[in-house]
């Protein structure tokens, strides 16, 4: 390193008590971005005057860099050094920067989990990560051929980074094993998915079905079976699960306790795990109430410690008709309210439709669903102004049908008017909302041609779809590419 004149070292000097002054008036928490080595807020050839400043704030604890890039003499820590050698860089004088090599955190990108239906997930608002857990990922070929599949029901755990935009695979060690249509939600206070009930077979027979409780841990990424006790709900699938902060407790309703496609159990029962104790209870609770039900929606709404539960079917759920009306209840005194019954403006009674609560809002969404009619799936979002009118009201329309099928599992290219920037008619599948964002997350699923393998984000702020992962699979021919070049509504 050349030696340094007076001059310069004065001026060195200088700038660094001015820098000092400046860092006593004007604190800050701001976070750098990832930049390159010695040049954590500017991009260039060389640092500047504004880098070492940085590098000297970070230095004394008022800002937060990552040490590949100011750490600039390599010394695993960021101290006045670097911000005198930042500075140095900057004015011209040849010294060289050592900062050790930066490491992604983010994980490589090796490919997405499988298209599949019955999966259930959360979100994880301190990492921001959306987890998906289960389901099963044989090909529906509803459209493609009307026939039946082989089930492939699958126990493998994902999750997908935001920042990064990426899916990772969780390796495995214990954990729930393969099991489709269970429930999960998030338990904040402990930062963990909780997985609940659910269903498995091999190929035929009857199911088994589970009414266990496991954790997965966010922290250090391992499955606990918890040691529940007292008076559980029934072997079941297809209910609802979620968290209630208020009272630290797993809240499930309803569900299908019935073994095998041919028999349908829906209930009605309300069941509460205390988290702190790990005992059941299904307290008693108003009427009138919800009717027995599988496959509805649900919602977690905090500030009224209350859950929303929307339509759903009955004991005749594989024909119809379907429920379509909105009830809500209070956690604190165990009061249902009818606030919808269905039967006036608002989403079409259906099945498997995906629900979600922005508290920003006051509001629950809700997307999707296999609902009653020519065109069974959807792919509309409704919001619930629960803070204001306490109605309905239509945020994105549902696609229209254009032209019916014209015979048996013979579908046109043109069955509706596709809806560009919009997200795969859909049921089923996993959706979670982040609060802090104001974002719908919705995955996978059961489309008109197949299982879907995408990932979209609703902003409810703003009313806009964003397409995070494009599906290789499931999507209607005219969605993926022109519809000239299609020749059915799959192909």
């Amino acid at each position: 390193m050349p030696k340094l004149s007076f001059v310069s070292l004065g001026a060195l000097l200088t700038y660094f008590s001015v820098g000092v002054a400046f860092i006593a008036l004007h604190p800050s928490n701001a976070v750098a971005a990832f930049g390159d080595c010695a040049q954590p807020v500017s991009a260039g050839a060389t640092p500047t005057a504004s880098d070492a400043l940085f590098v000297l704030r970070s230095a004394v604890g008022l800002e937060s860099c990552e040490l590949c890039v100011c750490d600039v003499d390599g010394s695993s820590a960021t101290t006045a050094s670097d911000a005198l050698r930042t500075l140095t860089i900057a004015v011209g004088i040849d010294v060289s920067a050592d900062c050790p090599a930066c490491m992604s955190s983010c994980a490589p990108d090796l490919g997405n989990p499988s298209a599949r239906l019955g999966a259930t997930g959360v979100h994880d608002p301190v990492r921001d990560q959306l987890l998906l857990f289960g389901g099963d990922d044989a090909a529906t070929a509803v459209a493609a051929d009307c026939g039946f599949v082989d089930m492939n029901i699958l126990g493998d755990l994902w999750i997908y980074d935001f920042d990064c935009a990426v899916w990772s695979q969780v390796p495995i060690a214990g954990g729930p094993g393969a099991r489709e249509r269970s429930s999960a939600a998030y338990d904040s206070a402990r930062d963990r998915m909780l997985v609940f009930g659910g269903r498995y077979r091999e190929q035929s027979g009857p199911y088994t079905l589970y009414n266990d409780v496991w954790a997965f841990d966010l922290t250090s990424m391992v499955w606990e079976l918890l040691a529940t006790s007292g008076d559980a709900p029934s072997p079941r699938f297809d209910t609802s699960a979620e968290y209630s902060v208020v009272d630290d407790a797993l809240v499930v309703f309803g569900g299908n306790s019935g073994p095998s496609s041919l028999s349908v159990a829906p209930e009605s029962d309300l069941a509460v795990l205390d988290l702190a104790t790990l005992v059941w209870s299904k307290p008693a609770t108003s009427s009138p109430k919800p009717s027995a039900r599988l496959k509805h929606a649900s919602a977690y709404d905090a500030a009224d410690n209350a859950l929303y539960v929307f339509g759903g079917g009955d004991e005749n759920v594989f024909v119809g008709p379907w429920l379509g009306d909105l009830w809500k209840v209070d956690l604190d005194d165990k009061a249902w309210t009818l606030l919808d019954d269905g039967s006036g403006v608002g989403p079409a009674a259906k099945i498997d439709a995906h629900m979600g609560y922005d508290a920003a809002g006051v509001s629950p969404y809700l997307f999707g669903g296999q609902q009653e009619g020519a065109l069974s799936l959807g792919n509309d979002v409704w919001r619930f102004d629960a803070g204001g009118t306490s109605a309905w009201q239509p945020i994105v329309a549902n696609e229209t049908l254009d032209n019916p099928a014209t015979g048996f599992c013979e579908f046109p290219v043109d069955l509706t008017s596709v809806t560009p920037q919009t997200p795969e008619r859909r049921a089923s599948g996993v959706s979670a909302f982040n609060a802090a964002t104001r974002e719908f997350h919705v995955a996978t699923g059961g489309g008109d041609c197949d299982s879907l393998d995408d990932l979209w984000s609703f902003d409810t702020a703003t009313g806009v779809w964003n397409e995070r992962v494009g599906a290789v699979r499931g999507e209607v021919c005219a969605r993926a590419m022109p519809a000239a070049q299609c020749s059915a509504l799959c192909e």
